[in-house]
């Protein structure tokens, strides 16, 4: 009799603990938190924690998603599965249904998924499918104190009751379905003139709730840019011509004196006016001709070195540097030609009694080592 009852009490124990890992494993299975079509051709799944999950785990494809193929899988390892259909965009409210198999398990356990059918619902946000924007109501075609904002828009899919923001105000949209929707706000003296903000937000049908917020300023022909009036500008100063010198002088002979019989002091006064014209235009010449022949003045090489004697007869580069440093001196006023003649040698000659040295005529050391400087 103790034998009998002491093998119950095992068998109870065995069962017991088969019970108690049944009831673990099955606590610990993944379940479906939300199955939706949340893109033109994508379905998201949200499991109850991380699962390994492959394409070859779905099937039964259905309503919206009946007739397509799964292309690609991402999110494995992960409680939300992001699956990809081929085939045209979904509509906005789509609906569908699909199979999970049990090979999709748990990441911390390994616990299969319990397997079946899930429906899948819309996911899809609402879109704005147009928009349009005026002004009206302050006698001009843009919104200002007294004026109104008037708004027309219309979505991709049917909504309920959306609700419209404009500078914070809140005002109902007057519509159903995809619309048209309209709204019309009258601008108050507080509100800016500025950029106008509006926030449009779009519950659909299954409850996801698009939100758009727009920035209207008067490209969008509603809001006044403030208007400012440039300065005058100043007119730029005309300039005063310098004087004309008259090219010749003719005295103006007082009454009584005889035409052309000018006298004495306005024939000194014409006189000594033509004297220093002539004498202004002949400084001007000069100034002239020395521009001239300062730019026709050929520049020095920087490299220029004399290594050699030069006197009358030498022929070369050197001599041609020569004579362009004594024209830069001012001393040589002939022809760039390097060739060593007299010219050149009194040139030398004054270079030489300018700067203290025997007065030769010849390049020798002295001289070219002051050249050479």
């Amino acid at each position: 009799m103790e034998k009998k009852n002491h093998g119950f009490v095992i068998a109870s124990a065995v069962l017991g603990s088969l019970l108690a890992t049944i009831s673990t494993a099955y606590a610990a299975m993944p379940t479906v938190s939300s199955a939706k079509i949340t893109g033109t051709n994508t379905a998201t799944i949200v499991y109850s924690e991380p699962v390994t999950s492959n394409l070859a785990d779905y099937s039964n494809l259905s309503g919206a998603l009946g007739g397509r193929n799964l292309t690609g899988l991402s999110g494995s390892g992960t409680n939300t599965i992001v699956l990809t259909f081929d085939g045209a965009a979904f509509v906005p409210d789509a609906n569908g249904g699909l199979a999970i198999a049990t090979t999709t398990a748990s990441v911390s356990d390994h616990t299969p998924f319990g397997g079946g059918t899930i429906a899948v619902s819309d996911g899809q946000v609402p879109l704005l499918a147009s928009l349009t924007v005026s002004s009206g109501g302050s006698g001009l075609p843009l919104a200002k104190a007294g004026g109104s904002v008037m708004l027309t828009f219309s979505t991709n899919e049917s909504i309920n009751s959306p609700t419209v923001s404009v500078l914070g105000h809140q005002i109902a949209a007057i519509g159903g379905a995809t619309g048209p929707y309209t709204v019309n706000y009258v601008m108050s003296s507080g509100d800016p003139e500025g950029t106008v903000l509006v926030t449009i937000s779009m519950p659909d049908i299954a409850g996801n709730v698009g939100k758009i917020t727009l920035s209207l300023t008067n490209a969008n022909g509603i809001v006044p840019v403030p208007v400012v009036t440039p300065p005058t500008p100043v007119p730029a100063p005309v300039p005063v011509p310098a004087p004309t010198l008259p090219t010749s002088f003719t005295p103006t002979v007082p009454s009584g004196q005889g035409v052309g019989t000018p006298t004495s002091s306005v024939g000194a006064v014409a006189t000594d006016v033509e004297n220093k014209y002539q004498a202004l235009i002949k400084d001007l010449e000069q100034k002239k001709a020395q521009l001239q022949q300062m730019a026709a003045t050929p520049s020095l090489s920087a490299s220029a070195k004399f290594d050699r004697p030069l006197s009358v007869g030498s022929i070369g580069d050197d001599v041609k540097e020569l004579q362009k440093r004594l024209t830069a001196e001012g001393l040589y006023k002939g022809a760039i030609t390097g060739k060593f003649g007299a010219q050149t040698r009194d040139a030398v000659k004054a270079y030489q009694k300018k700067n203290r040295l025997t007065q030769l005529g010849t390049v020798g050391p002295s001289t070219r080592a002051l050249l050479n400087k």
